[in-house]
């Protein structure tokens, strides 16, 4: 779709500005923090896409253009899902504020406006790139999403961190960093998957309920997250989130998995195909011509 193209394309550049304007005020504020956090988010969002791209559900094996849907999708998650969330999160903020809700302030003005804002950077690069053609490919792209996002946040935490920290900036910065990555790995990369599968499901269903009810569970886990209480308290209830979210993620990327190792596509697939590719075979389609690979694997 040409709209989703050029969507796609101007949040792909303002993200990209987005990022190097606060990468290079970050390192203005902390050289050392700054460092610390490119080779930390380097090595990570390394490891993250390795770990993605190990699954079925990877779109096109092979195809050198994988690395444009990848790039767009990294910087429109990082910087450009910034520039969609900052107004609406300070809104919140302010709003939660006044009604006395302070504990929620940083629920509302995460949950609501980043995971909404990520889910729609998922559906734009799924109508925008021709190789999705399966809907659990909304995962693989959330997850990517997910993953700009989160590297994009642990840099900006972590140069706040190194600046904060009393004994050094190098303490500072990497003790931001183990702690994020440790208590909360791949949150923004979970968050963005459930949502992406809700979405992938909706392109191809053509109902957008899958959508809507995903992208909902995604908000309602970042809100349980993010909600301020006690010590104990607060220990406790994301004890509970995170068995909730990674248990959901590791059932929706099973599942995916066997449908992408599945030919034909399993009972309860509905025959529309899928609009941004060229089909694929359900029951009642024509099969593909033998020794061709089935778009999408």
């Amino acid at each position: 779709m040409t709209a989703a193209k050029i969507l796609v394309g101007l949040l792909t550049l303002s993200g990209l500005g987005g990022v190097l304007f606060f990468l290079f005020t970050s390192a203005i504020s902390s050289p050392v923090g700054f460092g610390i956090g490119m080779v930390a988010g380097g090595l990570y969002l390394a490891l993250l896409l390795w770990f993605i791209s190990r699954s079925p559900m990877w779109p096109g094996r092979g195809r050198r253009s994988n690395a444009l849907w990848v790039a767009c999708a990294l910087l429109a998650g990082s910087g450009g899902a910034m520039w969609l969330t900052v107004l609406p999160a300070v809104a919140l903020i302010e709003a939660a504020t006044a009604l006395g809700w302070d504990n929620a302030a940083a629920s509302w003005a995460g949950g609501y406006p980043e995971e909404v804002a990520k889910a729609l950077i998922v559906a734009l690069i799924l109508l925008a790139f021709s190789q999705f053609d399966r809907p659990w490919h909304g995962l693989i792209v959330g997850a990517v999403v997910g993953a700009g996002f989160e590297i994009f946040e642990n840099v900006l935490y972590g140069v706040t961190g190194a600046v904060m920290d009393p004994e050094s900036d190098a303490v500072g910065a990497t003790f931001t960093w183990g702690l994020r990555v440790i208590v909360g790995p791949g949150l923004h990369v979970v968050f963005a998957a459930i949502a992406g599968w809700g979405v992938g499901w909706a392109l191809h269903k053509r109902n957008i309920g899958p959508a809507v009810g995903w992208t909902f569970a995604a908000v309602a886990l970042h809100f349980a997250w993010n909600y301020l209480m006690d010590d104990a308290a607060y220990l406790a209830k994301n004890t509970v989130v995170a068995v909730a979210m990674y248990s959901t993620i590791i059932v929706l990327v099973r599942r995916g998995n066997r449908h992408a190792r599945t030919r034909p596509p399993g009972p309860g697939w509905v025959r529309i195909p899928y609009p941004a590719g060229p089909g694929f075979n359900t029951p009642g389609m024509s099969p593909p011509a033998p020794g061709r690979r089935t778009p999408g694997r």
